[in-house]
């Protein structure tokens, strides 16, 4: 199990009833994020920048529609952007 997926279980088991300003994971191996990973959690900033994210999954942003106001992917996979675009729920996301 990754560091940050231990880090997103324990925010799911703990924090899902808090307001997150900021979820900052710099330098780290992320590589994907997969469907609902932030599901339980109310984030209002998102920040995973050098985490080597190769993929995100259709629906790994579900549930945040609502609070997210800043997604930075910077300097991760050229193809995490283009993924990122090419989904439409992150279409909405990215027009807020």
């Amino acid at each position: 199990m990754s560091n940050f997926t231990v880090l997103v279980t324990a925010l799911n088991d703990h924090a899902h009833n808090q307001v997150i300003d900021l979820l900052y994971v710099h330098n780290s191996s992320v590589v994907q994020l997969v469907d609902d990973v932030f599901r339980r959690l109310t984030v209002h900033n998102v920040q995973l920048s050098r985490c080597q994210i190769g993929s995100i999954a259709p629906r790994a942003f579900a549930g945040q529609e609502a609070s997210l106001k800043n997604l930075n992917l910077q300097v991760n996979s050229r193809t995490t952007n283009e993924t990122l675009l090419s989904h439409s729920p992150y279409n909405r996301l990215i027009a807020v």
